[in-house]
């Protein structure tokens, strides 16, 4: 199997699980919830769904102008990533977004072979406080913090 074909797949993959997480949006079952919030509470997992389709057909698109050459898919990369992602939601509830963040950000980048530890950790930390304080003081949602008891 080509790489091309291989990207076409995980593509393909990636666009209709984040359409269907989308349609799931949609459901009635969400729409008594959070009564106080103006915009439902949906609006922003429908934002962060949004830019997950519009990269999975940008991979499509991609996959299309990548050569047909026989390279190697990194499936294992594709699968310690979702590792990775399964683990920072386990870890939220109990660790906090910051903390959370930092391991999901080092380990994602290891992952994917970036081997500068000092500035590997110090982005890392910066991203997971830029995106906890954009949250609480431009969005006005406040992400999980940490949390002896996980509540």
């Amino acid at each position: 199997m080509t790489y091309r074909t291989q990207e076409y797949i995980f593509s393909a993959i990636i666009l209709l699980f984040g359409c269907g997480l989308m349609l799931h949006t949609f459901d009635e079952s969400y729409a008594g919830m959070a009564q106080d919030i103006s915009d439902g509470p949906m609006l922003f997992p429908r934002i962060l769904l949004t830019v997950w389709i519009l990269c999975a057909a940008g991979m499509l698109v991609q996959a299309r102008k990548s050569c047909a050459e026989k390279r190697i898919f990194m499936w294992g990369r594709v699968l310690a990533g979702l590792a990775a992602l399964c683990l920072f939601s386990l870890l939220l509830p109990s660790l906090g977004f910051i903390a959370t963040g930092t391991i999901f950000f080092i380990s994602l980048a290891c992952i994917l072979g970036f081997s500068r530890p000092l500035l590997l950790v110090i982005t890392s930390v910066v991203y997971a406080v830029f995106i906890d304080m954009t949250f609480e003081h431009v969005l006005m949602i406040v992400l999980p913090s940490f949390s002896l008891s996980g509540v």
